[in-house]
């Protein structure tokens, strides 16, 4: 294990191929910043970070919508806990 962040730790070896965090991951982006800096390069994966609602605190949230990402050929859509889907993704 190693620290990356007040009290939280993740494992050194881990047997997956990629790492999504989505959102939460602390309001003041410097902070931000350096945890997942720290985490992508200490855990030796791929690392992809989403921001939630909580990391835009004191700044602007931006209005996309309805995108799905493509990530080494795995399609991604992020949304929060309160979105509502009027439609299926395609």
């Amino acid at each position: 294990m190693f620290p990356v962040y007040d009290s939280v730790s993740w494992p050194r070896q881990v047997e997956v191929e990629a790492l999504v965090i989505s959102g939460g991951t602390h309001p003041n982006s410097v902070v931000r910043t350096e945890v997942l800096t720290t985490i992508r390069s200490e855990i030796g994966i791929r690392v992809t970070h989403v921001n939630g609602n909580h990391d835009y605190l004191g700044s602007a949230f931006p209005n996309g919508g309805g995108n799905l990402i493509p990530i080494d050929g795995a399609r991604f859509t992020v949304a929060t806990l309160w979105t509502y889907l009027d439609r299926p993704l395609s």
